[in-house]
């Protein structure tokens, strides 16, 4: 089963947001979701993305996802890095990968996506997905 066509969409500031959102659950297999952007105002400091997954049809055992960026029109894409912790030593990069959003303690993660507003373009992409007794995943999300 593939995952369901979500149409690209750009994200209201302050508005909870149907991402990935099918009947039977959007998400049901690993791949890129389909691209999202996020409104202009988000490329001063206004730039939290809020993910939260719901179950389909019973649990999902695990949605591993990375956040993946396109500044190219969605010709490249690359895992978003978020530089922290700067210092005179060169900055730690947090790579935006890696992220079990189904897990039970964990289905809901906030992540700084501050200065794509306008311009990027992102995507979830699923490396690992056991459904268990679920039949897909649903996404929402929220900017502000």
């Amino acid at each position: 089963m593939a995952n369901a066509v979500i149409p690209q969409k750009t994200l209201r500031l302050g508005v909870n947001e149907s991402l990935y959102v099918a009947t039977g659950g959007a998400i049901n297999t690993t791949g890129a979701m389909g691209a999202f952007g996020l409104p202009p105002q988000c490329s001063n400091y206004r730039g939290t993305l809020v993910i939260q997954s719901v179950a389909v049809g019973g649990t999902v055992s695990s949605a591993v996802f990375q956040l993946e960026v396109s500044i190219d029109g969605g010709t490249t894409w690359s895992i978003l890095n978020i530089p922290f912790g700067i210092t005179a030593a060169n900055s730690t990069l947090t790579k935006y990968a890696g992220f079990d959003i189904a897990a039970a303690s964990s289905n809901a993660i906030a992540l700084n996506v501050s200065g794509l507003g306008g311009s990027g373009t992102l995507r979830l992409n699923f490396t690992t997905l056991t459904l268990g007794t679920g039949t897909g995943l649903n996404i929402f999300a929220h900017i502000g």
